[in-house]
């Protein structure tokens, strides 16, 4: 696939991110999944959400760990904790991601959003006498956290069949 959604010479309050690139449809083929006792790989396909990529690919400090660059660049000192530079740069980051999917007309996700959509989907689960199941972790933002509409819905936490499962890469166990 080709990439198509690209952050660069986006100027959020005077700030000019560099290009960096993603892919606007992940893919996942390393995650075995189980049906009817039968073990194997399953392609699974997905979509971004803002907060994904802005909020854990841009900003873990063992991936692109961009706040700390975004921050100064807005003029913040970063050492000190007190002015919450990481709070604000990470807004700023967001808005970027956004605008840019926007700008080339991809498709993405915020996290609100997405938020409402869940939350009617339990809600008509539960209507069907279904509970809905879910990783709080997973579901809740990494950005803005208390503001969404999930934040303070319980969820169990209970693995179901079929599921993909996590599993070390092939290629660490393997030699090529």
């Amino acid at each position: 696939m080709k990439p198509v959604a690209m952050i660069s010479d986006i100027h959020v309050n005077r700030l000019v991110l560099t290009a960096v690139l993603h892919l606007p449809d992940p893919k996942s083929n390393d995650k075995p999944s189980r049906v009817d006792g039968l073990m194997g790989l399953a392609p699974f396909n997905g979509w971004y959400l803002d907060a994904e990529i802005a909020a854990r690919n841009f900003t873990d400090t063992n991936r692109y760990n961009l706040l700390p660059k975004i921050a100064e660049a807005m003029g913040f000192d970063i050492t000190n904790d007190r002015n919450l530079w990481r709070d604000k740069a990470l807004l700023v980051l967001n808005e970027a991601v956004l605008h840019s999917f926007d700008r080339d007309a991809v498709k993405i996700s915020d996290h609100h959003a997405i938020g409402h959509e869940f939350l009617e989907f339990c809600r008509n689960e539960q209507k069907a006498g279904r509970e809905p199941y879910g990783k709080w972790m997973w579901l809740v933002p990494p950005v803005s956290a208390s503001t969404s509409v999930l934040y303070q819905e319980p969820f169990r936490d209970q693995a179901i069949k079929p599921a993909f499962r996590y599993q070390k890469p092939v290629w660490s166990w393997r030699s090529l």
